[in-house]
């Protein structure tokens, strides 16, 4: 048993000579184990915390990346809307464009008929009034 004792980094086998020897280094192997095995569940506890802080931290910079693109799908459709009222602004100037120049059209034609009555007048036995 002492050769395996030996064995065992640690443990001054020399300093073993009885069973209450065996156990005072015993209890200082458990006792040190313990320890380590404490501060190895303290440093993975501050880990764990590091880790939550920095998982809030990054949740809030998905938050805010979220908030962005909100931001720019709003601007897009503002932009949208501004290029539908300009169209729509343009189409109507266009419409009284077209109308202008269909009373325009309107009003020669009136004119030329008119011409064209009086000339038929001239010759005929007819009077403008008549004609119309």
């Amino acid at each position: 048993m002492m050769e395996s004792l030996k064995d065992i980094k640690g443990i001054d086998s020399s300093a073993i000579k009885s069973f209450e020897d065996l156990e005072t280094v015993l209890n200082d192997i458990v006792t040190k184990a313990g320890a380590d095995a404490d501060e190895k569940i303290r440093a993975i506890g501050e880990a764990m915390a590091q880790a939550a802080g920095k998982s809030v931290s990054f949740s809030d910079h998905i938050n805010d990346a979220s908030d962005s693109v909100k931001d720019m799908n709003r601007q897009a459709e503002d932009i949208e809307n501004l290029k539908r009222q300009l169209l729509d602004f343009f189409s109507i100037g266009n419409a009284i464009q077209l109308f202008k120049r269909a009373v325009s059209s309107a009003f020669d034609t009136v004119k030329e008929l008119d011409k064209t009555m009086t000339e038929a007048a001239v010759v005929t036995e007819f009077s403008v009034g008549d004609m119309w």
